[in-house]
């Protein structure tokens, strides 16, 4: 008990030594730039930015370098046997095939950004066939 009750008050200590020493602080100058802070990725996103900064001819290149998981598809939860759903692909939104089939053919170049939808938003969104996925891609 006595060791509870220590413990509570160096943390009580410990908050309020730093709420004097804010209160202490100057004031930081507004019009000052805050240094930048890493951006964090988004993993179901990759951006123009991005894409510039790789030597990959096509969509299926850029994928599997910046985001590899986006085509690995997983097993349909009603298909027999372990049958796996395909991951589609919408360019300007119009399904036009399968990754395996249609991310090879677009280049690198005409793409603005491309975004993964999950499976389970996906089945959501398309209905039953889409647990592995749709990638989704945006031309410049």
């Amino acid at each position: 008990m006595t060791l509870r009750i220590a413990l509570l008050a160096a943390c009580i200590g410990v908050a309020a030594l730093g709420e004097r020493a804010a209160a202490q602080a100057p004031v930081a100058d507004t019009a000052a730039a805050a240094p930048a802070r890493p951006s964090r990725r988004n993993e179901n996103l990759i951006t123009r930015q991005e894409i510039e900064g790789q030597s990959a001819r096509n969509a299926h290149d850029l994928i599997a370098r910046l985001r590899p998981r986006w085509l690995r598809p997983y097993a349909a939860s009603s298909g027999p046997l372990g049958e796996t759903d395909a991951i589609y692909v919408y360019f300007d939104g119009t399904r036009i095939g399968t990754a395996q089939h249609e991310l090879v053919r677009i280049t690198s170049e005409q793409i603005g950004e491309l975004r993964y939808i999950p499976g389970q938003e996906a089945v959501a969104r398309w209905g039953p066939g889409y647990s592995s996925g749709v990638i989704q891609i945006s031309s410049r």
